[in-house]
């Protein structure tokens, strides 16, 4: 009961409340790795937007953070959320050397997992590190083909045009290139979203097409397709595909 009550204070960002929940929860079993990493995300949420380490306040709660989420991988250390999570903290109180090894565990836990591979190449990228940081942004958008449509994409390609465009191509060529002869509907529908961004709809429409029919259940495929037919000017074929 306790915990349903904690995930529905987290669901209302109700981090206070939470925070004492979870604060019993431990009480009553201190050796629970997840509860630790729970805490340390409940305290992180704490910290105003844009805080830097010289913050007092800041440090202090990133510092109570970090012991909760290192708490939690002595206890386990296959947590690759919590690996994520304490990495970005460290980076805050500028201990990037342990902060880079946090980014890479949790790529090498969890490497299909495309937010700990754009961590991890914004952080090569502000370290100087630009050609590492491109390979950790095709592979994250090679899993991930929707990064196209997110702020951080937008942003790289005011920042880095040519670099983005070339990460683009990057990861759809070995989208195409796993892809092959094979008939895997993910891989298709990824392909189809690379080439809807291209503005190649026909390709776009039979990739989308083809993994709606294997795998009618993802709503993603369903969705592109959907703005593949909006732009072609076919409205009802559009919403049909959007609900």
């Amino acid at each position: 009961g306790d915990l349903r009550t904690f995930y529905a204070q987290v669901a209302a960002a109700d981090f206070v409340h939470a925070r004492q929940t979870i604060d019993e929860a431990i009480r009553l079993w201190p050796s629970n790795a997840r509860y630790h990493s729970w805490r340390g995300y409940c305290i992180s949420q704490e910290l105003p937007s844009q805080c830097r380490a010289a913050d007092a306040r800041a440090r202090e709660l990133a510092e109570q953070a970090a012991a909760d989420y290192r708490r939690a991988l002595l206890l386990n250390d296959r947590d690759a959320v919590a690996h994520h999570d304490l990495a970005w903290l460290e980076h805050l109180l500028g201990q990037d050397a342990l902060a880079r090894r946090e980014w890479e565990r949790a790529v090498e836990i969890d490497p299909e997992t495309a937010i700990y591979r754009l961590s991890l190449g914004m952080f090569l990228e502000e370290a100087g590190e630009a050609e590492a940081a491109g390979r950790q942004y095709v592979a994250a958008m090679e899993r991930t083909p929707t990064i196209l449509d997110s702020p951080f994409f937008t942003r790289y390609r005011v920042r880095r045009p040519q670099r983005a465009e070339a990460v683009v191509r990057q990861a759809m060529a070995q989208t195409e290139a796993r892809l092959g002869n094979s008939n895997d509907p993910i891989l298709k529908a990824r392909l189809g979203k690379f080439h809807l961004y291209r503005g190649d709809l026909r390709r776009a429409e039979e990739l989308l097409e083809g993994a709606a029919r294997d795998l009618p259940n993802l709503p993603l495929v369903w969705f592109n397709l959907g703005e593949a037919r909006r732009i072609e000017g076919r409205r009802d074929e559009a919403w049909s595909c959007y609900g």
